[in-house]
């Protein structure tokens, strides 16, 4: 039977966790058939897999109908999907950057903690082995991008702590070549 046209072909919005995770639905037809529908691990945009695919029972007289599900998995608005690897960009306090800290980092089943390196830099990535996607009895990586966040409110303190530390410790990161003319 697999390669028959559908008899009926409905939208499915799946939520980006339930695509990664693997989920089950119950899909109600539009004739009153309720059936499950598994949503399989590393779902991607468009139709469910063959033997995935919802059968209806057939009605008074007719044969057994199939439906196709074509899936659209919703954005999640931490986790970004680059093939087989999810990323996230984590927001990190300065003194968190300059002293390093263990901070929480959500994952897909949940929030881990992760040591950030003395020194961190803005964009610097970060990997979480083994916390992204399940590709059979392993599971892909997380890739963590630090993004410096500076205080909502500049102290006086904070103001006079980086006037001296300039005075000691001046530097220019843009006299790379790049930025010569």
């Amino acid at each position: 039977m697999i390669g028959l046209a559908p008899d009926a072909v409905y939208n499915m919005d799946v939520d980006f966790l339930d695509a990664a995770n693997g989920a089950t639905r119950r899909v109600t037809m539009p004739d009153g058939v309720v059936f499950d529908i598994k949503i399989p691990l590393v779902s991607r945009q468009g139709k469910c897999p063959s033997q995935r695919q919802g059968q209806s029972r057939p009605r008074q007289g007719s044969t057994r109908r199939r439906a196709m599900i074509l899936i659209a998995i919703n954005d999640h608005p931490l986790f970004k999907r680059e093939g087989d690897i999810i990323s996230l960009e984590l927001p990190v306090a300065l003194h968190e950057a300059v002293l390093g800290a263990s901070v929480e980092v959500p994952t897909l089943t949940g929030t881990v903690r992760m040591t950030l390196p003395k020194g961190t830099q803005n964009g610097q990535v970060l990997r979480l082995r083994g916390r992204g996607i399940k590709k059979g009895a392993t599971a892909g990586d997380i890739l963590v991008r630090a993004r410096i966040v500076m205080p909502d409110k500049v102290d006086d303190e904070l103001t006079a702590f980086f006037e001296g530390w300039q005075k000691q410790h001046a530097y220019n990161p843009r006299q790379s070549a790049e930025f010569k003319s």
